[in-house]
């Protein structure tokens, strides 16, 4: 459980390395697509090696922690579910 908060705290550092890239290459700043796609990697990498000293860090989860973690995340994609269904009977 430990290796994948780890791995889910990296990956979750690199994507918002790449959206914040994104933002502020394409949108704000309007560039071609070439130096947004380098942009966003570069964004990505930062993003990822920034957030791997924080995945470091991390401890083991209590069982409280762990439970509520698990109860949580059971929610969320209970209403995913139910979102889902949703758009998919209404369309």
């Amino acid at each position: 459980m430990l290796a994948l908060r780890r791995l889910g705290t990296v990956l979750i550092g690199a994507w918002g390395g790449a959206l914040f890239a994104r933002l502020l290459l394409d949108w704000i700043l309007g560039l071609d697509d070439v130096w947004v796609a380098l942009g966003v990697v570069a964004g990505a990498l930062t993003g990822g090696a920034l957030a791997l000293g924080e995945a470091r860090s991390l401890r083991l989860m209590e069982p409280q922690e762990r439970r509520d973690a698990i109860l949580g995340w059971g929610f969320v994609i209970a209403a995913a579910a139910v979102a889902l269904t949703v758009a998919v009977v209404a369309s």
